[in-house]
């Protein structure tokens, strides 16, 4: 899991085959069940009182214990999902991919997500009671964390149709300037909509998510990657902002890119390297500034946006001329972009 998120964003390959045959590896066992496992101490000496939480006894497991009932099991099974949708993204950025034969990948993966997350046993499910269950266990953060992780994987995968959705509805009024880039005929993935439906969708789960967890000591997630996550979310709550009619939803969006500034700037105290994801928002609002609808478009400079998040990145201005004269950070050049990931 470590191997996937730093390799792309340090922009190194990596050092671990993330599509091993995990049916033949021994994945990680419940950790309720690991965590009433007797230690050395527990047979040596008496009267030792034990590590062992008080409130996890054989009692409160429910069998069966195997490695689907595992937290960490389960995310090493989303973490293949994740792989498979950076390394479609860098194909996308790379133009290795073309529209015609997306669509066909892009339903392969939001199938295997919705399979994993519809076979998730029932405590394990996305729920108030379940963040409660898992906070008494003391697997709050874990619990949390597995679930960021399900909604940024598919905030990802659906990210690119905000620009597709975008493109399909200004070729659809009459009244739009052809000299505008926002006019430029949309890829033909008749689920567009649906698609940048689903990144919406998914990404304001994510930013629930974060705050539910944060009214709860025992499910605070205050670790330097959320500042990442929530910045990505935060540009999809930007799109709202500027291409939405619904008052509602545009309310709800100003209320999250709200929240979401208030807790990076929180998480910048103990974590200095939260800087670069301020940023990373920063420069993202300036491309927005400069041309709404060319910044999101899922090219070069917004794949290192999504992924490169322990990088400082350029405004999309200076990296654009860098592309244009033929030179730039030779990880992302195109012929490279999929080394980064395999």
């Amino acid at each position: 899991m470590s191997d996937t998120w730093s390799s792309s964003a340090l922009g190194i390959p990596r050092a671990i085959d993330p599509l091993a045959d995990y049916t033949t590896v021994p994945m990680p066992m419940d950790e309720r069940a690991f965590i009433c496992l007797p230690s050395d101490d527990d047979d040596k000496e008496e009267g030792v009182t034990s590590l062992r939480q008080p409130a996890i006894t054989t009692t409160t497991l429910r069998p069966p214990c195997g490695p689907e009932h595992s937290l960490i099991a389960q995310m090493i099974w989303l973490n293949q999902l994740l792989y498979r949708i950076t390394c479609m993204n860098a194909d996308v950025a790379a133009g290795r991919i073309q529209a015609v034969a997306l669509e066909p990948t892009i339903r392969r993966l939001s199938t295997a997500l919705d399979d994993w997350s519809d076979a998730l046993p029932a405590d394990m499910h996305n729920t108030s009671d379940n963040m409660t269950y898992w906070a008494d266990q003391g697997f709050g953060r874990i619990f949390v964390n597995l679930h960021l992780n399900y909604n940024y994987a598919a905030q990802l995968l659906f990210y690119q149709f905000l620009h597709w959705n975008q493109d399909a509805d200004a070729d659809a009024d009459p009244n739009a300037d052809t000299a505008s880039p926002a006019t430029v005929t949309a890829p033909p993935i008749p689920s567009a909509n649906l698609y940048a439906q689903k990144c919406t969708t998914h990404a304001a789960a994510l930013c629930a998510l974060v705050y539910h967890a944060r009214t709860h000591r025992d499910t605070d997630v205050s670790y330097s990657l959320v500042g990442h996550m929530l910045v990505v979310a935060s540009t999809v709550q930007i799109y709202t902002l500027l291409f939405s009619a619904d008052e509602a939803a545009i309310a709800a969006a100003r209320d999250r890119l709200e929240r979401n500034f208030e807790i990076i700037t929180t998480l910048r105290r103990y974590w200095p390297c939260v800087d670069a994801s301020l940023g990373r928002l920063r420069a993202f609002q300036n491309a927005c500034l400069r041309c709404k609808e060319q910044s999101f478009r899922l090219d070069r400079w917004m794949l290192r946006f999504v992924l490169d998040y322990g990088q400082a990145i350029q405004e999309r201005e200076e990296t654009d001329a860098v592309d244009e004269g033929g030179e730039g950070d030779e990880a992302y050049e195109t012929e490279d972009v999929g080394r980064l990931f395999g």
